[in-house]
């Protein structure tokens, strides 16, 4: 492609490797560079520009850790993709209805759904024995297409055999849990951790192993305090960004 708009002025107090950055952004946030499109090489930007392959890699690298721009081994860099923005995780809402709110269009597959003898961890969240039974249904949200979180979810078998009978793929859980007023969900806590994506999950979002991603772990109960649901949704760190609002009381 083309070199950019803009110039690089050396008289400037600015530092050329912050101009250059400033230059490539502003081509993305204008809509002249889109997304997936292939940035300059080095080469390029040096001869464009007359500076250092060190003032390029650092405006460079500040926009890939700003999540602008995304290095490709052996191909190049190119624009991220703008991440998918979710406000008031607090808020208990469906998947669906998240995504509704921000004018995207989000599919599921199911991946799984069966009855299994719960590990301890999942019996420690459920706060269920260890000779209960136990639903877990495995689902990959897409939005646009795109495979954007993996999420398993576990339920007591004696509260929720019901779910077994639904398709999952073309139903929102909680409305589903709705329909009985013992597993209707009322309230939840979550928590959110970074970690890396092992093989598994790496395949199912189409990313690389090792890549970031962010972890939402939720346990949901019903009016009477009773743990119904606990969901871990493993969600593509590229691809999303979360908005937590929160109120000050002076």
């Amino acid at each position: 492609m083309s070199v950019l708009n803009g110039i690089v002025k050396r008289d400037s107090p600015i530092p050329l490797y912050y101009q250059l950055k400033e230059i490539i952004l502003s081509e993305i946030t204008s809509n002249r560079l889109i997304a997936k499109e292939c940035l300059p090489t080095e080469n390029e930007f040096m001869e464009a520009y007359q500076v250092s392959r060190a003032t390029i890699r650092q405006a460079m690298g500040e926009l890939v850790n700003e999540n602008y721009l995304k290095r490709q081994k052996g191909k190049g860099t190119f624009v991220s993709k703008p991440k998918i923005t979710q406000k008031s995780i607090n808020r208990v809402a469906s998947y669906q209805e998240q995504m509704k709110k921000i004018g995207k269009k989000a599919t599921t597959k199911v991946v799984s759904c069966e009855v299994v003898t719960p590990s301890i961890a999942v019996c420690e969240a459920l706060n269920i024995s260890k000779e209960e039974k136990v639903i877990r249904l495995v689902r990959i949200r897409f939005v646009d297409l795109e495979p954007i979180v993996v999420a398993k979810t576990y339920m007591p078998y004696q509260f929720c055999s019901f779910v077994l009978e639904h398709n999952m793929e073309n139903e929102s859980l909680y409305e589903v849990l709705s329909t009985c007023q013992q597993t209707r969900i009322m309230q939840a806590k979550r928590t959110i951790e970074a970690v890396l994506a092992n093989a598994s999950v790496a395949n199912m979002l189409e990313i690389e192993r090792g890549d970031a991603l962010q972890v939402i772990k939720t346990t949901a109960s019903n009016t009477e305090d009773t743990i119904i649901e606990y969901t871990i949704a493993k969600y593509r760190g590229d691809r999303n960004l979360f908005i937590v609002e929160t109120q000050i009381d002076l």
